[in-house]
C-alpha cells in the first residue's frame, strides 16, 4: 500500500515539473516544445509571435533599431512633449 501512495505522489510531482517547470526553461530556446508541454505558456507565445512577425526581442526598446526615418519622427515628437 506504501509504495502506491508513494508511485501516485511520484507520478503527480513528475507530471508537475512536466507540465509547469520544463515549458518555462525550455520557452527561450525552444518555444514550440515548450508549446506542447504547456498550451498556454505566455513567454512561449510571446517569443514565438516575435520570431514569426521578423522582431529580434532583445532590440525592441533600442533606438537604433529604428529606421533612419522612424527614429528623426521619434526624436521630433520626444522634442516637442519637453
Amino acid at each position: 500500500m506504501r509504495w502506491t501512495i508513494l508511485a501516485a505522489v511520484a507520478g503527480l510531482l513528475g507530471w508537475q515539473v512536466a507540465t509547469r517547470t520544463l515549458p518555462a526553461v525550455l520557452a527561450p530556446y525552444d518555444p514550440g516544445a515548450a508549446l506542447i508541454l504547456a498550451e498556454g505558456n505566455p513567454r512561449a507565445l510571446l517569443l514565438l509571435a516575435e520570431r514569426r512577425l521578423g522582431q529580434d526581442p532583445t532590440a525592441r526598446n533600442d533606438a537604433d533599431a529604428l529606421p533612419a526615418a522612424e527614429r528623426e519622427d521619434v526624436v521630433e515628437a520626444a522634442a516637442t512633449m519637453v
